[in-house]
């Protein structure tokens, strides 16, 4: 997956997300086989984790000519970081030909945060801290975004400022942390972070 096309899966990621760039790695490096195990225990969930009900994703799956097949699978399960990324989307969104699986997209975008993938190491840290995965665990959740906006990923960035902004209690200090991270994100041209930190202004 070229890096252009894996910044607007995180934009769409993103925009999707709002309730609750580019990859470190390059696309001939290899990850670590997928854990067929682990997929085998976490293979029931069929819901989505990201909304594509404007059909952004889909089109651009067609458009890129990006399909599901039996090759992309195992190419993925041998540790080829471009296959893996491809289907731990399709898994995300239910594109391309799979049903939606956020767990099995959860063992795959695992595997390339621990290789530090920027982008992938914010859905993770978005899934644990949402419950999104296999557990909810706030503060691995955050220890990952951390990895991730140490990275300079403004969808870290965006998901911080959303926590600090919406899930804990509203003071002078989480306020001031919010702004901080929708700052940052917005600086990394986060459109969302930005829109964010204008509502703030107004209250």
């Amino acid at each position: 997956m070229k890096k252009a096309f894996w910044a607007i899966l995180i934009a769409i990621a993103t925009i999707s997300c709002k309730s609750a760039n580019s990859s470190s790695t390059d696309d001939e490096q290899t990850a670590t086989a997928i854990d067929t195990t682990m997929m085998e225990k976490y293979s029931d969930n069929n819901t989505p984790i990201f909304d594509d009900n404007d059909g952004a994703m889909a089109q651009l799956y067609e458009k890129e000519g990006y399909a599901y097949s039996k090759e992309l699978e195992q190419d993925a399960y041998n540790g080829n970081i471009e296959a893996q990324q491809l289907l731990a989307s399709m898994y995300a969104y239910g594109i391309g030909g799979v049903a939606p699986d956020r767990k099995k997209a959860y063992i795959i975008y695992r595997g390339l945060a621990e290789h530090g993938d920027a982008d992938a190491q914010a859905i993770v840290g978005y899934m644990l801290l949402y419950g999104l995965g296999p557990v909810e665990d706030t503060e691995m959740g955050l220890e990952w975004l951390a990895k991730s906006a140490n990275q300079q990923s403004a969808f870290a960035f965006y998901i911080l400022g959303n926590f600090y902004n919406y899930n804990l209690e509203s003071t002078e200090a989480t306020r001031t942390q919010a702004r901080l991270y929708y700052m940052s994100a917005a600086k990394l041209g986060q459109q969302e972070a930005q829109a964010e930190l204008d509502k703030m202004a107004e209250k």
